[in-house]
């Protein structure tokens, strides 16, 4: 029974069954555009629940999703098991980056799932220079915005916006806000930031969502959004380690190929 589940053709499908469920939300999010938005600005069991209650449809899509990736674990984990872990008894560098491999990427899904009901999550913070917020024991304050792009762009209606966010009119680089994280009234952190950038300290996680212009004057405010979670070093070790050894398999392998040829 592990043999069968830990089948690679197996994992190869589920994986694929699993990019078109995802593949399938590009379809459906106009649908459902509340929903979405709630998953992403809430945390995911407050989420969940909502949607059980106001739209089943979604609800259907969201446990096929998690019934495929649990698929995926358990196939992994028996993968690890039955193949493996015998592979590694035979030695070889090319063996032992597999393993690790799959054992990080079975890593990646375990903090995935876990981090979804643990963790708290403030989104669509607005704050201007000289504002702060608190979270947690912390608080997040803006020392400074830098906002160097025509103002205009902002000003444009979010769904004809990104026509204009172009290299030429939105240079990201001269864009950023200045963060200072204080714990226990002592500053603990300052980061510089730009867009979709992340400042992380300890198990606090700062990212700089949008720039949201003022209507009546140049001055630029931005929203960010703050995640706490004990797994968030484990899960970004995780997706390194998943990284590093994929490259070095590849190239391993890819050299291989090349000596046969």
């Amino acid at each position: 029974m592990i043999n069968r589940l830990g089948s690679v053709k197996l994992g190869f499908y589920s994986l694929i069954v699993l990019i078109l469920l995802m593949g399938t939300g590009v379809f459906i999010s106009p649908h459902f555009k509340n929903e979405f938005t709630l998953m992403n600005d809430t945390h995911f069991i407050d989420a969940f629940i909502h949607v059980l209650k106001n739209a089943p449809g979604l609800w259907i899509w969201i446990v096929l999703i998690f019934a495929c990736s649990g698929f995926i674990f358990i196939n992994s984990l028996c993968c690890i098991i039955t193949r493996q872990i015998p592979m590694i008894r035979r030695r070889g560098l090319k063996n032992w980056l597999f393993f690790v491999l799959h054992c990080s990427f079975v890593l990646v899904l375990i903090c995935h799932g876990l981090i979804l009901v643990e963790g708290k999550k403030k989104t669509g913070i607005i704050l201007d220079k000289g504002q702060s917020v608190d979270f947690s024991h912390y608080t997040i304050m803006v020392s400074d915005i830098e906002f160097k792009d025509n103002i205009d762009i902002l000003r444009v209606p979010k769904e004809k916006r990104h026509k204009l966010m172009t290299s030429k009119n939105v240079h990201i680089n001269d864009n950023y806000a200045k963060i200072i994280l204080m714990e226990n009234s002592s500053q603990a952190a300052s980061e510089t930031i730009k867009m979709l950038s992340v400042m992380r300290y300890k198990n606090i996680q700062v990212t700089l969502t949008d720039f949201i212009p003022d209507s009546n004057s140049d001055k630029v405010r931005i929203k960010i959004t703050i995640t706490e979670s004990r797994l968030t070093f484990l899960f970004f070790m995780s997706y390194v380690i998943m990284i590093i050894t994929l490259a070095g398999f590849t190239i391993l392998t890819w050299k291989k190929t090349e000596k046969k040829q």
